[in-house]
């Protein structure tokens, strides 16, 4: 089972302050763009050979043009907001996933301000708006170029997207870690044992003591939570 989740904020009132798109594949940072820099950033070499020229090219073509999407959702939210020149945030959540390179589901959602706006329901195609203002975005969402945007963009860059780096990747497949135990004994008597698990993937784990056959703690136990590794698999200590 697979995950992709995508981010974009937009920040601004009558023009696009700033704006970030980021790409999260199975809680494995992928790609980002920011707006203050100009740039699309993917994340490793490997995963650009696993996206290809083509793909990357195009992907950035796309998120330039979608700044205007945004600055138009903006200005059309902000036309009624006179008494203020406070800025607004504008928040894109949308995700795939996949179960045996099957197409399990999608979901896509819209924040305002820290606020649900507008999301669609997966099953319908209906979307539903939580703020009166999401009423002419969601009637624009409904059209049948919005339509096709949201079918385009979903298959291409979540879906197809998320296909390219499981294919080339360790990703695909569930990888076990390596456990090194050890132990410390202090001056005073006490024992201290510690357990790292690492260079496993995907990111959920259980690690446990276990004492003839028994399974516990004995005295005090903290840990590490789990972390990224540099070649995007996880450690726990």
């Amino acid at each position: 089972h697979h995950r992709h989740e995508c981010q974009f904020t937009a920040v601004g009132k009558t023009s696009l302050l700033d704006y970030t798109v980021l790409h999260v594949i199975d809680d494995v940072d992928v790609c980002s763009y920011d707006k203050q820099n100009k740039q699309f950033v993917v994340k490793e070499s490997w995963m650009s050979l696993a996206l290809g020229e083509e793909f990357i090219q195009h992907k950035k073509k796309v998120i330039s043009e979608s700044e205007m999407y945004f600055q138009l959702a903006l200005t059309l939210l902000s036309r009624n907001d006179t008494k203020s020149d406070k800025n607004h945030t504008i928040q894109l959540f949308a995700g795939c996933e996949l179960d045996n390179d099957i197409d399990i589901g999608s979901h896509i959602q819209f924040a305002m301000d820290g606020e649900d706006f507008m999301k669609i329901n997966d099953q319908t195609n209906d979307w539903t708006a939580m703020k009166p203002e999401a009423e002419h975005l969601k009637s624009l969402a409904e059209s049948n170029l919005g339509s096709k945007i949201r079918e385009k963009n979903m298959k291409k860059y979540c879906f197809d997207m998320m296909r390219k780096i499981l294919q080339y990747s360790s990703m695909k497949e569930n990888v076990a870690p390596e456990v090194i135990v050890s132990r410390r004994d202090a001056p005073d008597g006490r024992v201290t044992f510690n357990c790292t698990a690492t260079g496993f993937y995907p990111r959920s784990i259980q690690l446990h003591w276990e004492k003839d056959g028994q399974l516990g703690v004995w005295g005090q136990e903290s840990s590490s939570g789990t972390l990224p590794n540099a070649d995007s698999t996880f450690y726990l200590q």
